[in-house]
């Protein structure tokens, strides 16, 4: 069965939330603090009377709280699992196996309720992609296969969530490494701190209070020597202080761009342009050091927002493009981020609306709130105590007191 688009929403914030089948998202009433569950034209298809509600999976169920017991259902609102579990896990079903909680103790069941994998762990967020999930017991962590069977050793104090290169962050007495997915060792588990590879093949680490850079075989690349280092972006540079000014390295450990700034943002080279700080003030240079936006602004972020980037000046927020040229005006008291649609919500004198990409109101600046950003044409607005859903035109779909 296909499920539609559905809506999911809290009593304060809308969490318009991409889900391959959502054919509904749950929806709070805010008087009765219930949740019920909506198609995409605002219509109610599932009552308010859950205590809590999670999208629903691509297998057509929704996980569902009722008088502090968690279930499935399905999208005719049919009771699937019943309702007896204390918990459930955050990831959903993956690999048709979902992690839940009774007497205070996680395993897995699947799709028709069934126990798969025995509940005597002490907690489990659910399976990632690769087929394993992170269980913790007695205060350790490890992982397990779909089958139950202990793949990576349950012994560490912590693990993180898998890297990209099937590589996962570990700690053992406040020491971190890397290891992966059958449990081996890859980077030593000596270091004071280290990164995420994410996107790389190097990531940074940290020992006796110095920064280099290892790769995914442990090897150490670019030695211990910065006082602070971000990840490596996608055209091969990263951010790197040292005697307590910024520049960017290559993956050779070479100065690209000099030590010379005050800050630079994490994540940089989204684009073309690095934002960082100089004499107090910020603005944008390209992977040649070249100064392409003038250093005037109190904050600069990212261009993440299709070409367009936030930008403060004098405790007001706007958007400029890549030539420096301001699109969204800087006159606004609050700025969220661009949504798919080409639309951010703004604030202005304690009021919420929509502006588009050229800067233009589309939708009134007169709501109390605003959900970040239209999803599906659809955004949650609350005006006067009162929840609404409005489509791209601010037109009012559905009300909810």
């Amino acid at each position: 069965m296909k499920l539609k688009k559905m809506i999911s929403i809290s009593a304060i914030v809308a969490i318009f939330a991409t889900s391959a089948m959502a054919e509904l998202k749950s929806f709070v009433n805010h008087n009765g603090g219930k949740l019920g569950f909506i198609n995409e034209k605002g219509k109610v298809m599932i009552p308010f009377k859950y205590d809590m509600a999670w999208d629903f999976d691509d297998n057509g169920l929704a996980g569902v709280q009722l008088n502090g017991k968690w279930g499935f259902i399905n999208a005719k609102d049919e009771i699937v699992i019943p309702f007896k579990y204390e918990n459930i896990g955050l990831f959903g079903f993956n690999h048709g196996l979902i992690a839940v909680a009774l007497k205070g103790k996680y395993g897995f069941i699947n799709e028709k309720g069934e126990v798969v994998i025995p509940l005597k762990y002490d907690y489990s967020y659910g399976f990632e992609d690769n087929g394993l999930a992170k269980v913790i017991l007695n205060g350790h962590y490890g992982y397990i296969n779909t089958k139950g069977e202990v793949v990576i050793p349950i012994k560490y104090d912590m693990a993180y969530d898998f890297d990209n290169n099937g590589l996962v962050k570990v700690d053992v007495n406040d020491k971190y490494g890397f290891i992966n997915t059958k449990g081996k060792v890859v980077v030593p588990i000596k270091y004071d701190y280290i990164e995420s590879f994410g996107d790389s093949s190097l990531a940074g680490v940290v020992l006796n209070g110095e920064w280099g850079f290892v790769n995914e075989k442990g090897k150490v690349v670019i030695p211990f020597k910065y006082d602070e280092a971000w990840g490596f972006s996608k055209n091969g540079l990263a951010g790197v202080v040292l005697n307590g000014k910024w520049g960017f390295i290559n993956k050779k450990g070479e100065v690209a761009i000099p030590m010379k700034y005050d800050r630079v943002l994490k994540y940089s080279f989204t684009n073309d342009f690095a934002s960082v700080k100089l004499n107090g003030k910020w603005g944008y240079i390209n992977e040649k050091g070249e100064v392409v936006i003038p250093f005037k602004y109190d904050m600069a972020y990212n261009f993440d927002n299709g070409g367009l980037a936030e930008v403060k000046l004098n405790g007001k927020y706007g958007f400029i493009n890549e030539k420096g040229k301001v699109i969204v005006p800087i006159k606004y008291d609050e700025v969220d981020t661009f949504g798919s649609n080409g639309l951010v919500s703004v604030k202005l004198n304690g009021k919420w609306g929509y502006v588009n990409e050229k800067g233009k109101v589309i939708v009134p600046i007169k709501y109390d709130g605003a959900g970040n950003s239209l999803y599906n044409g659809l955004a949650l607005v609350m005006l006067n105590d009162k929840f609404k859903l409005i489509n791209e035109k601010g037109e009012i779909v559905s009300e909810f007191k």
